[in-house]
């Protein structure tokens, strides 16, 4: 992807900080606005914060472009823990290409630094590896002619954009089981989305005899993104008032996406529909931030089948990325996993867990950048992706038995 600034050739001899690009978001301290998208900076040493917006309380994440700095060195300060333990993402390719700007685990999370090559005059940079609808269109689209693949639309969004589903199914035959898969609930956990790619790039290509049962005798109903309009207006999406999509699965649901796909599932699951996976990112750094795990439910029964689940996940990944087994689970009334969490309503597992028929409903969290001292990149992330497909076939074959 590409985005192009539309600035005019006076602000292209300045140093301009900018957001003006899908997913953007940054609020700069002390410095002159051209408006409300674009700043134009004065010195080295520069003050940032997320743009909260809507957010209930603080989060971390932000996006955004630096133009006129060619061989200079700039200093980025944020109020607080805003900076992974491998640093910000960047990128000086137009978009194409990232990469995190430490080799190794770092301590400090409020600050960084960077010097510009002579010949960069744009770069961008980020709390992750951003993932937007330009990256899903660019995955999916040599999938669109698949026999196996409909590409189609949950709904539309507060602001009109379409929330695509994406439906894999063998058209030859009756599918055995159903899965439900959503990312993105809180817009910015981009990480997922890679994992998400990973899933579906098994199932259509793999040649492994688990995806191929996979592929022959189960059908898909995947949502990739469920906060459409605050992945692509670069919101938090954690703790968006008055709720986070997360939490939307109460009663009357808020947002468009959630009401359709509760009202969707409930057609199409037809008794059929076993596993509801949900993929997620969590903080940045600290206790149960900088490694996988899967969410315990609340419901014993779910929980036990949560269990046996992770036990094979451990067992057979083969991904860069390990899963600890002392911490690949977080159990329900451990940590933030707690009944006060979701006192603003219910999460997507625990809605899956009332589905009658549902055995598995699982949540994962996928870290943004430090997995136990591993860097999560794009092409992991997708292997990681791989390996929970491989499981999930190997759970409904052992649960058909």
């Amino acid at each position: 992807m590409f985005f192009i600034c539309n600035t005019g050739k006076s602000q292209k001899q300045k140093l301009i900080i900018d957001v003006d690009f899908p997913g953007g978001n940054i609020i700069v301290n002390d410095n002159k606005n051209i408006s409300t998208l674009y700043y134009e900076i004065v010195g080295d040493t520069i003050s940032v914060r997320p743009n909260l917006r809507d957010t209930e309380g603080n989060w971390f994440y932000w996006y955004f472009r630096v133009s006129g700095a060619a061989s200079r060195t700039l200093h980025f300060h944020f109020p607080g823990m805003h900076i992974s333990s491998f640093g910000p993402a960047f990128c000086n390719d137009g978009g194409k290409s990232w990469q995190w700007l430490y080799d190794e685990v770092q301590n400090n999370h409020g600050s960084f630094s960077y010097t510009f090559g002579e010949n960069e005059n744009e770069v961008f940079f980020s709390v992750g590896i951003p993932y937007l609808q330009s990256n899903f269109d660019e995955f999916i689209s040599p999938y669109k002619n698949n026999n196996y693949v409909t590409l189609g639309s949950l709904t539309t969004s507060e602001k009109g954009r379409n929330i695509e589903k994406v439906t894999i199914r063998n058209p030859k035959q009756a599918p055995k089981h159903k899965i439900l898969i959503t990312a993105r609930h809180h817009a910015c956990e981009m990480m997922a989305s890679y994992a998400l790619e990973g899933i579906i790039a098994s199932v259509l290509e793999s040649d492994e005899e688990t995806m191929k049962w996979f592929r022959e005798n189960v059908e898909f109903f995947i949502v990739p993104f469920m906060d459409k309009d605050g992945v692509e207006d670069g919101d938090q999406g954690k703790n968006r008032i008055p709720r986070d999509h997360n939490r939307d699965y109460s009663e009357v649901s808020v947002y468009n996406s959630t009401a359709a796909l509760r009202e969707k599932i409930s057609e199409w699951g037809q008794g059929q529909l076993k596993v509801g996976l949900d993929l997620h990112c969590p903080g940045i750094v600290g206790n149960w931030h900088e490694h996988i795990y899967s969410v315990g439910a609340e419901n014993e029964t779910i929980a036990n089948q949560q269990k046996v689940f992770m036990e094979t996940l451990v067992k057979r990944q083969k991904g860069e990325l390990q899963i600890l087994p002392e911490r690949s689970f977080l159990e329900y009334g451990t940590s933030w996993n707690v009944t006060n969490t979701f006192s603003k309503g219910v999460g997507f597992s625990g809605w899956a867990s009332s589905i009658e028929g549902v055995s598995l409903a699982i949540s994962f969290e996928l870290p943004y950048s430090n997995n136990n001292g591993q860097q999560v990149t794009p092409n992991n992330a997708r292997l990681f992706g791989k390996d929970l497909a491989n499981t999930i076939s190997l759970y409904l074959q052992k649960i058909q038995e």
